[in-house]
């Protein structure tokens, strides 16, 4: 572990890796910004925070860390992040030191070297994914996971099946339930999920469109029996999500339906 840089220590690697794994998706292919093919890294007070975005959908995620002094956030990349998200079970239980270069098990003999990749910018940062994700959601929704997870799939298979590159969803609130509706060609379908609780607004009336395979990328490994989606006052606001966990929160960009 490098001396000029403070340990990063947390109690238990798997808590590492399961907030890589969540992270991986939202991690950008594209060529053009460098920058966004990576996990930054960053302190607060108590906290490490972890985010991807690809400019489409963003991630953070926040893990309490007792002790952790402050240091200067590092982009790793993908091929970094993916290793640490891939880390055995058996490994999980063990103390992890986190640092730009590698990452140490305690007990284990050998280190997983890390790359990082440079920011955007003269900075060198990381994009402020304040605006993606926003902390304050005047209209919201609550719905139980397992039925929104299993509407999600069946509606981003149906439009997959007709061939439709982008399984764009629409998303009405109606009166106790939460009406969802994908298009494939010029044929469409619609289901309902229940709604658990919602802002008033909601059950005036709200409709919005989102990249249906963005959300269950989420969903897929989400936490806890509810999710909660949050939604601006305007149309073309993100759409933020949070599940049981709360230290992490996921938004998607809205799209035209």
């Amino acid at each position: 572990m490098s001396t000029d840089f403070p340990a990063i220590i947390f109690p238990e690697a798997g808590t590492l890796s399961l907030a890589f794994k969540r992270l991986l998706h939202c991690v950008s292919r594209e060529e053009t910004r460098h920058y966004l093919r990576g996990v930054n890294v960053a302190h607060e007070p108590g906290v490490v925070r972890l985010e991807a975005t690809d400019s489409h959908r963003a991630c953070q995620i926040r893990l309490s860390v007792e002790g952790v002094q402050p240091f200067p956030s590092f982009i790793l990349s993908h091929k970094s992040a993916k290793a640490l998200a891939g880390l055995k079970k058996g490994e999980w239980r063990r103390y992890a030191e986190l640092s730009p270069t590698e990452a140490v098990l305690r007990g284990s003999r050998e280190s997983m070297p890390l790359e990082t990749i440079p920011g955007m910018g003269h900075s060198g940062e990381y994009v402020d994914l304040g605006r993606a994700i926003p902390q304050d959601r005047a209209q919201w929704a609550i719905v139980p996971t397992a039925p929104f997870t299993r509407a999600m799939g069946a509606l981003v298979g149906f439009s997959n099946g007709g061939k439709q590159c982008t399984p764009v969803v629409r998303l009405v609130a109606n009166g106790d339930t939460l009406e969802l509706t994908a298009r494939a060609g010029d044929f469409s379908t619609t289901l309902a999920v229940p709604l658990q609780d919602c802002a008033q607004r909601l059950k005036d009336g709200f409709e919005t469109g989102f990249n249906g395979g963005h959300l269950l990328d989420w969903l897929g490994d989400a936490p806890g029996k509810t999710v909660s989606l949050g939604f601006g006052d305007h149309p073309g606001d993100p759409v933020r999500l949070d599940s049981g966990c709360v230290s992490e929160s996921y938004a998607i960009m809205p799209m035209r339906v």
